[in-house]
């Protein structure tokens, strides 16, 4: 038995019609049961709106990808990272700096932390007291400031969009840190000096989480990849899309997890602007499918050899529209 700690936000009423940035009311932390489908909530959090920038209606909040480290849960939303207390769930810090916008994953880095800053296309590498130890741009060259400034509270700035690279998450592998190129297709390390690529063919890439010294890569098309860092080279792949029924997508994978034997990863529903926006990759897919017709916002579960599917959970009734980070309550596999 599996309990997971699922990541994502609540939309607004009227979200459909409205713009990026604004239609998450607030992040949701869910636990979910994958013998019995109980569901949980942990924790609801809204950013304090003095923080952001003034605009109609206000910029939304969404739990988006976390990491487990022994008895805290490290939390991001679009402007904030958050330092939770497992078992009680309370919010112990919040830090939250002017290089903040649509922010997308956080990452323990030794004892700091890694922090995808994806308005700014850019990583920082901070301490618990907020202080930024160190910076990257993730586009190919140049600096991050060749395009921002250092004087802007990126916090009040509803949306950058769009973004050159868009990161998603960070990887540690040893002392070296990958990173996720949503609009690249790629995984590239930011220590190494030729800054190495990881390619995946069939999708955009969201998180890559490291399991037993390969790194599993989700991307939003409803694949993993699992690659070997030290050879660049891709082990397996699996393709969800071949476990589905009819004609509908699968939806926007982000979060997954793996313990005890199954893959659970998480597949938030299709926004209609995403059919035409976003999603080249469901170009077959009938234009006129509307947001009912989409599956909803839940949890799918595989087995991790044969990749069949067991289970599904649907999220929706309990809070969580749009989902991100999926954990394993009891710890992540050995990472190595």
């Amino acid at each position: 038995m599996a309990k997971l700690l699922v990541t994502g936000g609540r939309n607004s009423p009227n979200a459909a019609n409205m713009e990026y940035g604004t239609r998450s009311e607030a992040g949701i932390l869910l636990r979910v049961d994958t013998e019995t489908g109980d569901v949980e909530k942990l924790l609801e959090h809204v950013t304090d709106p003095d923080l952001l920038a003034r605009h109609t209606p206000k910029p939304g909040t969404t739990f988006k990808c976390g990491e487990l480290h022994g008895d805290r849960l490290y939390l991001t939303t679009e402007y904030e990272v958050l330092v939770v207390e497992v078992g009680t769930w309370r919010i112990l810090k919040n830090i939250t700096l002017p290089v903040f916008n649509d922010v997308h994953s956080v990452t323990r880095y030794g004892e700091d932390l890694l922090v995808t800053s994806t308005g700014l296309d850019a990583v920082f590498l901070i301490d618990h007291d907020g202080n930024i130890l160190r910076e990257w741009s993730t586009l190919d060259d140049g600096d991050i400031w060749d395009r921002f400034d250092k004087e802007v509270d990126y916090r009040k700035v509803l949306s950058t969009k769009p973004h050159a690279v868009h990161p998603n998450f960070c990887t540690v592998v040893g002392e070296d840190i990958w990173v996720t190129r949503f609009e690249k297709l790629d995984a590239m390390c930011l220590t190494d000096g030729t800054r190495k690529r990881i390619s995946f063919e069939a999708g955009k890439p969201h998180d890559g989480h490291l399991i037993g010294g390969l790194v599993y890569y989700t991307t939003v098309t409803g694949h993993i990849y699992v690659a070997d860092p030290s050879t660049q080279e891709i082990v397996r792949h699996i393709d969800f899309n071949e476990y589905k029924k009819g004609i509908r997508p699968l939806g926007w994978a982000r979060g997954m997890c793996i313990s005890n034997g199954k893959i659970n990863i998480a597949f938030s529903r299709l926004r209609p602007t995403r059919y035409t926006d976003n999603l080249t990759w469901v170009k077959d897919i009938r234009r006129h499918l509307s947001l009912t017709a989409s599956h909803p916002t839940r949890i799918r579960i595989h087995d991790l050899e044969s990749a069949q599917l067991e289970r599904e959970i649907n999220l929706e009734p309990h809070g969580i529209n749009l989902v991100f980070s999926v954990l394993d309550e009891a710890g992540e596999p050995e990472k190595s």
